[in-house]
């Protein structure tokens, strides 16, 4: 039942830091209130943080909107 809460939070979370940036803000306390220690909590949140920026990173790259000979 705690892995449900934990893949809610972070579905939650997702969204929110998707469309206002500020998903830590939410999923860190959330996820320390579910029983995760605060170092596991702050991990979890960096690691998704990390995916999405190297996701997004990857599709910019594909669209080719970067000037290498800069």
């Amino acid at each position: 039942m705690t892995l449900f809460f934990v893949f809610l939070i972070g579905l939650a979370t997702g969204v929110i830091d998707t469309v206002a940036g500020i998903g830590g803000l939410f999923s860190i306390p959330l996820l320390v209130l579910s029983g995760l220690p605060p170092q596991t909590a702050i991990a979890c949140d960096r690691f998704g943080v990390i995916g999405a920026s190297l996701f997004s990173f990857l599709r910019y790259l594909k669209s080719g909107n970067i000037l290498w000979k800069w």
